[in-house]
């Protein structure tokens, strides 16, 4: 007994605790990155939808740092990755919709777009449908795919970094050779090594 938990799907609770920090940190990674994109939105008052890749990069890295060896990881990875792209899009869709308003002589503000969006679906998804190009399809792929590789290569090192290494062959002892099937005398040991006079006979 080792005396680690283990569930009915034979994972234990290092495991489970790997995991949930893992997702604690992508999420926060993905947090950063959506709101890292509104912001580069803001002061360019352009939308660099290749931002998104950015973002699967990051959450990826920042997963790498829990030290998990769940298989899931990589998984989550990728769908936190998609949602730090959603929110990074829903902020930058926001303050594309405050800017139209503005210009169009009713005084609003990002965070007040946000708040009516949040508060009505419909809007909500019209104003993101209304944002959404067909490439974000493939700059949302690709952030999928940061974030599911960077986890992985994570798990795979931190699996690694846990696997103990081989243990050494056993010391041979005094006068015997650690090299399997060696007679004494061979690979330059004398009879004298051996405990054998070097001239039985007794002539000089």
């Amino acid at each position: 007994m080792d005396g680690s938990a283990t569930d009915s799907s034979g994972m234990n609770s290092s495991a489970r605790t790997g995991l949930g920090r893992g997702i604690g940190y992508g999420l926060v990674a993905a947090l950063v990155g959506a709101a890292a994109w509104a912001v580069l939105t803001v002061v360019t008052d352009y939308k660099i939808g290749i931002v998104a890749v950015a973002i699967g990069f990051l959450v990826g890295l920042a997963m790498q740092r829990s030290n998990s060896t769940d298989p899931r990881l990589p998984i989550a990875g990728a769908v936190l990755a998609l949602l730090g792209c959603f929110l990074g899009d829903v902020f930058t869709d926001a303050h594309a919709l405050a800017s139209v308003l503005s210009d169009h002589g009713v005084s609003t503000s990002t965070m007040e777009v946000l708040r009516k969006m949040v508060e009505d679906p419909r809007l909500f998804w019209d104003v993101y449908k209304a944002g959404f190009a067909g490439l974000d399809v493939a700059f949302y792929a690709i952030a999928a795919y940061e974030g599911f590789k960077f986890a992985a290569i994570g798990v795979q090192k931190s699996r690694h970094a846990a696997t103990p290494p081989p243990p050494f062959p056993p010391a041979a002892p005094a006068g015997e050779s650690a090299l399997p099937g060696a007679q004494p005398g061979q690979w330059g040991a004398s009879p004298a090594a051996e405990g054998e006079p070097e001239n039985p006979s007794g002539r000089a």
